[in-house]
């Protein structure tokens, strides 16, 4: 469906960083997905931004209410200062492509305490684009159910439901290990939660290093020694 049949849906959100950015956004599958609204900051860094969105999957007519929401993460080039300039690069960045690779593992094995990769796409920016030429990197997954640690405020929880997650962490990290990618940025935001459900998540796999997938190299002593970086004890 053409988005310039649909003005209302396809105009860019007010103040939106990305406006220059199609909201609606055709995946090589066929698969179109509408931006909604953001669910983080923009954030810059020296040489590429990224910005989240909540989205849904788009029919043509209109955006489903009732649809199954995705987290879209857009990555652009980015000149090193405000208003510079820079010679266009192909994507993605090193940071994306081990992220896409570690979910790309964890789909493998079937892991449910990380999110899924869904959809990928990579394309140029437009004329006006931050870096005209430059990449535009869109990786799209699903939503993890609940709240980040950080958010849930973890310290100020019952210690039975700390205790709790301690635990859940522990035998989520050790999947994680056993797909031989060992997250360095640990950071309780980084952690979810779903009280209800009593499901704990983990994302957040941009940095993180190789790990032999050897079982009998993941003892208890090691997961402990982990909980002091990710701020659990």
């Amino acid at each position: 469906m053409d988005p310039t049949l649909m003005p209302d849906i396809a105009a860019p959100m007010p103040g939106d960083p990305i406006g220059w950015l199609e909201k609606i956004i055709v995946f090589p599958d066929g698969v179109s997905l509408l931006r909604l609204h953001p669910l983080s900051d923009y954030r810059r860094g020296e040489e590429e931004a990224r910005i989240l969105y909540l989205c849904r999957k788009f029919t043509g007519i209109q955006n489903d209410p009732g649809g199954y929401a995705f987290v879209m993460k857009i990555k652009v080039q980015v000149p090193k200062s405000e208003g510079g300039k820079a010679d266009p690069l192909d994507g993605p960045s090193d940071r994306s492509m081990a992220e896409m690779q570690a979910m790309m593992k964890f789909r493998d094995a079937d892991l449910d305490c990380t999110p899924d990769l869904r959809w990928t796409l990579q394309q140029a920016q437009p004329g006006d684009g931050p870096v005209p030429g430059g990449y535009v990197t869109v990786i799209v997954m699903n939503q993890m159910p609940g709240s980040s640690l950080e958010e849930l405020k973890f310290w100020s929880l019952k210690e039975e439901e700390q205790n709790m997650i301690r635990e859940k962490f522990s035998n989520n990290l050790r999947s994680v290990w056993k797909c031989g990618i060992v997250p360095t940025d640990c950071s309780m935001r980084n952690i979810f939660w779903d009280a209800k459900a009593q499901k704990c998540s983990i994302i957040g796999f941009e940095r993180h290093r190789a790990m032999s997938p050897n079982v009998s190299q993941i003892d208890e002593a090691a997961i402990r020694g982990e909980l002091p970086q990710w701020g659990l004890v």
